[in-house]
């Protein structure tokens, strides 16, 4: 069983809740209390999340515990449109 949650606010979250995901997708943080959220519990620096702020469309950072087999070492990732995809298998048809 899976689950996901999104939010634009990691700030506003319960500790208890943010322990339970493995694996983070992270985007853009303005908020300054978002991202020291994200370092302390990652133990990842802020510097790290700045090269977000350069982000295209579908560009991540991926965090996760044990996923990718790095610890906590976030890995920059893009990940295409759903709905591009979709357009895209259905013309093939």
């Amino acid at each position: 069983m899976g689950i996901g949650i999104a939010t634009q606010r990691i700030n506003y979250l319960n500790t208890n809740i943010m322990a339970q995901p493995h694996t983070y997708f992270v985007s853009k943080f303005p908020r300054k209390s978002d991202k020291e959220r994200m370092t302390d519990a990652f133990g990842i620096s802020e510097d790290m999340f700045k090269q977000t702020f350069k982000f295209k469309k579908g560009c991540w950072l991926l965090v996760s515990y044990d996923a990718i087999g790095l610890e906590a070492v976030p890995l920059p990732i893009y990940v295409q449109n759903a709905n591009d995809a979709v357009l895209e298998f259905l013309r093939t048809l």
